[in-house]
């Protein structure tokens, strides 16, 4: 009987010890909800309202109120004339927080059972100014570990949306899951999303992607900015239309996206790159595809000071006319391009790879901005003269005439040419064209490919080294 009696006290001090730890991690979790949030205000410019947190013993409830950039309704504001920011767009959280050190209860569809500060189970609800569909279903689970890192889950339901004003149109979201852990200072993020797709569309038009896949990591640098890596697969997408044979049907497999970004000495570089395995268009397969794109040197302060004032532009539109908000739009590009062009921004788009059943085709772009050309006054007009474009470019001479003469058979067909010679006439007017390029200097063909070199520089466009007689200088 003693026994029983040491049993049954030790269980009861167990449970006021998990209790009394609940109720003391209830404290901390409430904390780790806020520090959760944070950083949507820092790194966004969203603001948060807390409007209410009720502590429990295991559960604690709580409603945060997330304000986004944008008028609720302009014409209405402008309308009644309203003096200050309008009444902003904003989206409410409600949550529930679990608290440590072993969950109680599990979120829904979940399995947890590690040591956690707490578990943060959220959902969004929706309000008739929210710019987010009603039917969309987005939930997330938050779980703080005992050493302070964070994962966050979050989930889009599947969904049928219907759209106002289309022909049966239609978005539908086949659900996605993304999972974000942080590290215990906040620096460090892991991403990691997967989703089964999203259509949108009708009878007539229709996108299509997915299944897909993202993966990445960033850091916050020196500068205050997030950089890093990410690596996005797409095992399909698709634009196109049903019936109407003036569209396209454009598709896409195996398709894969990676960018990474990096930030030094106040600039910042990004860098896209994109492969398909397939490229298809109408009538015409082509593949695999490869390209990459990098910008470098944009000054991370100046950028910083556009979208400041641009989130200001947006905080006043529902109070002034469209003729002072494209002032205020354009008295910020005019403040930011002088500052812009300084450090030298650079374009360059390489890699460019795209095999046809006709040849290959092969080419690289460069621009950059020089800044010790750059004056404190400079205008719009004076851009061009600033610009040091070069482009290079080679195709296939196979997929130049067959390019050349898919575009000269309609004109042929159309000026009533017989039709059994419609084939034999588009490839001989090709070859004439090819011939007349050729001859004026404006394609080089080399080496069974037809190249072309394309640069601007002091306002003067040059095809091959050869100016060509239009000038961006406007003189």
């Amino acid at each position: 009987m003693r026994k029983h009696l040491y049993v049954l006290a030790g269980a009861a001090g167990v449970a006021a010890l998990y209790v009394a730890l609940a109720w003391f991690m209830g404290a901390q979790a409430e904390q780790k909800y806020q520090a959760l949030l944070e950083p949507l205000v820092t790194q966004s410019g969203l603001e948060l309202v807390h409007e209410g947190y009720e502590r429990g013993v295991l559960t604690s409830t709580a409603r945060t109120r997330v304000v986004l950039p944008y008028p609720a309704d302009p014409k209405a504001t402008r309308e009644a004339g309203a003096a200050g920011a309008p009444e902003r767009v904003s989206l409410l959280l409600e949550s529930t927080i679990i608290h440590g050190p072993l969950p109680f209860r599990q979120p829904e569809g979940r399995l947890v059972l590690k040591p956690v500060q707490a578990i943060i189970e959220s959902k969004l609800v929706h309000e008739p100014a929210s710019v987010i569909p009603q039917e969309l279903d987005i939930r997330s689970v938050a779980v703080v570990g005992a050493l302070g890192g964070i994962t966050v889950s979050t989930s889009v339901l599947p969904v049928e949306i219907s759209l106002p004003g289309g022909k049966g149109a239609r978005v539908f979201w086949k659900g996605m899951e993304q999972e974000l852990r942080l590290s215990r200072d906040m620096v460090e993020l892991e991403i990691e999303a997967r989703g089964e797709g999203l259509e949108i569309g009708d009878a007539d038009v229709l996108l299509a992607v997915g299944p897909f896949s993202l993966t990445g990591e960033c850091r916050r640098s020196e500068e205050g900015l997030y950089v890093g890596e990410m690596q996005g697969k797409l095992d399909n997408m698709t634009m196109g239309a049903g019936q109407d044979n003036s569209s396209i049907d454009f598709k896409m497999a195996e398709l894969d996206v990676a960018m990474r970004d990096s930030a030094e000495n106040g600039l910042l570089a990004i860098e896209y790159a994109l492969s398909a395995k397939t490229v298809h268009a109408g009538d015409w397969d082509a593949g695999p595809l490869s390209l990459t794109m990098i910008m470098r040197n944009f000054d991370i302060a100046l950028i910083r000071q556009y979208q400041a004032s641009f989130q200001e532009m947006q905080l006043k539109a529902g109070a002034i006319s469209e003729e002072e908000q494209q002032k205020l739009l354009l008295d910020s590009l005019d403040g930011l391009l002088p500052g812009l062009l300084r450090p030298s921004p650079e374009f360059a788009l390489k890699d460019l790879v795209l095999r046809t059943p006709h040849g290959d085709l092969t080419g690289l772009f460069k621009m950059a901005v020089h800044g010790e050309t750059v004056q404190e006054n400079i205008t719009p007009a004076q851009v061009p003269m600033l610009l040091d474009i070069k482009a290079d470019a080679a195709v296939d001479e196979g997929l130049f005439l067959a390019l050349a003469k898919r575009f000269i058979k309609p004109q042929l067909v159309e000026a009533g040419a017989e039709p059994e010679i419609v084939d034999d006439a588009a490839m001989q007017s090709a070859l004439q064209t090819l011939d007349s390029l050729a001859a004026q200097g404006v394609l080089l063909r080399e080496d069974g490919h037809v190249r072309s070199g394309f640069t601007i520089k002091n306002g003067v466009i040059a095809v091959n080294g050869k100016p060509i007689p239009i000038s961006l200088s406007g003189q």
